[in-house]
């Protein structure tokens, strides 16, 4: 029987979102080339999906040798699309309407954006991930098992709750500012470097990097003295533990806070609990008001000894987060 492709029906718009919606973006695209009425429509819609189920191995000869070929189709295709998604948006003179963006495999990756809540990268072949700005981003996903990975930054996100890093070689981790009561999972076996800056009251984050021997970390938690007692509504100092227990196998640590206070644990609280730092040996403090009474230096003292029982304890002055801005500026402006 013959079709006839001069004379095709026209869909509502709300049809053909619809449809739009519940495809993969390759297989948009192809439907939008049906007819004119479906020309740049799935550029309208709020998520980008680049990941269509192919299992890493896809990417690979039998022979565990890259299948260069077919990783670098798939490259072309992810930046033409990106692309083109710019050009119409630009044409339509609609700006950070991406909700979401999901992809796997990519050459390099940086992204700023207002408008992005949900980012996603699978088997990505990039050597440095850089989210920078996004400033509503709530979760962001990161699974590699075979690529050789060396940086991820996570910057000035303040709206990030979920962080999802499963990396098998990747080596360096900058978080810098996120949501106050952030989840974080952290599964990286070849990890060597750790810089995280935010705040650990709400947080729970987990960390699983054998390797790992040093980090720098900069909390951002306001002190309350009021607040912040063993049963108080805040439970800061249950919270630090179990913060600072997730990296119990460190052997180095820089660690920066807003008030010295907020490393006395009460002496009940160090009887009842065990050392979250036991096996470190260099402890660095960096504190924007040391203490200058006798008895606050006893305290913070005992406290200490209690923390990091093994360690040799350093503590200088300077502005909470210095030092992680510093490492953030080597990142952006190099060496």
């Amino acid at each position: 029987m013959a079709v006839n492709t001069k004379h095709r029906p026209c869909l509502p718009d709300l049809v053909i979102d619809q449809i739009l919606r519940s495809l993969p973006t390759k297989a948009a695209v192809r439907m939008s080339f049906l007819s004119k009425q479906w020309e740049g429509v799935w550029s309208l819609l709020p998520s980008l999906d680049f990941d269509e189920g192919s299992h890493p191995d896809h990417y690979y000869h039998h022979n565990h040798v890259v299948d260069s070929e077919n990783l670098l189709r798939h490259k072309r295709f992810v930046n033409n699309i990106l692309a083109k998604y710019l050009e119409y948006r630009q044409k339509d003179e609609k700006k950070d309407v991406l909700d979401k963006l999901k992809i796997r495999m990519c050459s390099l990756f940086f992204v700023s954006s207002t408008s992005l809540k949900s980012l996603e990268l699978n088997h990505c072949t990039a050597k440095n991930v850089i989210v920078h700005e996004a400033v509503n981003l709530e979760s962001f996903t990161f699974v590699s098992a075979h690529f050789p990975l060396d940086l991820i930054v996570l910057n000035q996100s303040d709206n990030l709750k979920y962080i999802n890093i499963h990396a098998q070689h990747l080596q360096t981790i900058t978080l810098f500012g996120c949501h106050e009561s952030v989840k974080a999972t952290i599964d990286t076996p070849n990890l060597l470097s750790l810089q995280f800056n935010g705040y650990v009251s709400y947080s729970k984050v987990c960390v699983k990097a054998p390797n790992l021997r040093g980090a720098s970390i900069a909390l951002w938690d306001v002190w309350d003295e009021e607040l912040c007692t063993i049963d108080g509504p805040w439970k800061h100092f249950p919270a630090l533990r179990d913060f600072l227990k997730e990296f119990g196998f460190l052997e180095s640590l820089l660690l920066s806070v807003p008030d010295f206070k907020a490393l006395i644990f009460p002496e009940n609280f160090r009887k009842t609990f065990s050392s979250p730092l036991p096996n470190l040996r260099n402890f660095s403090i960096l504190l924007s008001n040391p203490p200058t009474e006798a008895t606050d230096m006893y305290d913070l003292r005992e406290s200490f000894g209690w923390i990091a029982p093994s360690a040799n304890v350093i503590m200088f002055k300077g502005s909470p987060g210095m030092v992680l801005v510093a490492q953030l500026h080597m990142v952006f402006e190099g060496p």
